[in-house]
């Protein structure tokens, strides 16, 4: 089955999301600044729906590897 709205919902999403996500840098940095306490230079990281990156660009740098991955649809 081909599910084109939600195709069609995240192509028009993606045109503004990293903006909107900008927009929220306050928010982000915030947030990074709690993780970054519990995280160790040996540390592997696997991130899982990482959008465009707002934590794993900033705390990469903290372990010693961040794998960072989102969803990419395959459409027809």
């Amino acid at each position: 089955m081909k599910d084109r709205a939600n195709k069609g919902y995240w192509q028009r999403l993606a045109k503004i999301y990293a903006p909107l996500m900008e927009s929220d840098k306050k928010f982000y940095n915030a947030i990074c600044g709690y993780i970054r306490d519990y995280l160790k230079s040996d540390m592997n990281v696997l991130e899982l729906a990482c959008g465009t990156g707002q934590l794993s660009f900033p705390l990469s740098d903290c372990t010693n590897s961040w794998t960072a991955t989102d969803f990419l649809g395959k459409y027809d």
